[in-house]
């Protein structure tokens, strides 16, 4: 309700108080289209203020790469563009969200895999229990600490 007569009452001032409350990214494209309408009003000098206010705002939250195309979008806009502006914003914003995805994944692949590696060190190091392999020989063969050897010893035993 409050966000809603910022919007009806908008006006350069309450547009940036819109803008600066804390928010995910996709909100901040949600608030400039409903502000789009204020943005186009805006003369050259106050959209210029606004932009470089936009920078300060936005690009901190950015990932390194993404810094460059936020500034490259909001030099280039004018008000009479406002919505390629944030249009633009948008797919910057997108690209942004599914590379964080793309890694994220990545991440938790490798995550993955090595817990994979692990498990097939532990089993293993249990078959060389089982065959009643000296502890230091496990640990030179596994690479798991004496620690570790102890606790599948004791899952063994029980």
């Amino acid at each position: 309700m409050f966000q809603e007569e910022l919007i009806r009452a908008a006006n350069l001032i309450t547009g940036v108080f819109l803008l600066d409350q804390k928010m995910r990214p996709e909100e901040l494209v949600g608030r400039l289209q409903k502000l789009a309408g204020v943005l186009r009003r805006l003369t050259p000098d106050e959209f210029r203020h606004i932009t470089s206010w936009l920078k300060n705002v936005v690009k901190p939250r950015m990932p390194e790469g993404f810094k460059e195309k936020v500034d490259r979008i909001l030099d280039a806009s004018n008000p009479w563009e406002v919505e390629r502006m944030i249009y633009n914003l948008e797919l910057t914003l997108e690209e942004m969200q599914q590379q964080a995805l793309l890694k994220g994944l990545r991440e938790g692949e490798q995550k993955g895999k090595l817990e994979g590696k692990l498990e097939g060190k532990r089993e293993v190091a249990r078959n060389l229990l089982l065959l009643n392999v000296d502890i230091e020989t496990i640990v030179k063969a596994t690479g798991l600490t004496p620690d570790e050897i102890a606790v599948l010893k004791k899952q063994l035993e029980q």
